[in-house]
């Protein structure tokens, strides 16, 4: 939401040229508490491999074994077919609404 104000006061384009024009840092405030929390993020500690199983991992299947077993179960399939199919929806309705609220309706980038 930050990003769309800033958008809307500062244009599109200044975002992309904060890089170069001194003195522009709104971009960078946008994208400050990302980093921060992806620096709080690599300071965590990972469990130990099995910690939270109740018995011992005796074997791990190989990944061609496991992709294998998923690919001739059928519900895997069509929920796969159907995330893509939703997927590539998705990305057309993203690319299609911005140009259609602009030309249809005016309202500014």
């Amino acid at each position: 939401m930050a990003g769309g104000s800033l958008g809307a006061k500062h244009a599109w384009r200044d975002a992309r040229l904060a890089q170069r024009t001194p003195g522009a840092t709104h971009s960078y405030h946008c994208g400050l508490p990302g980093v921060l929390l992806a620096g709080l993020v690599l300071t965590l500690q990972e469990p130990t491999r099995g910690a939270s199983e109740r018995k011992a991992v005796t074997q791990v299947d190989s990944v061609g074994t496991t992709l294998a077993m998923l690919f001739r179960t059928r519900g895997f399939v069509t929920l796969l077919c159907g995330y893509a199919i939703f997927t590539i929806a998705t990305h057309a309705r993203s690319m299609w609404i911005p140009g259609f609220l602009v030309r249809v309706h005016h309202l500014p980038v």
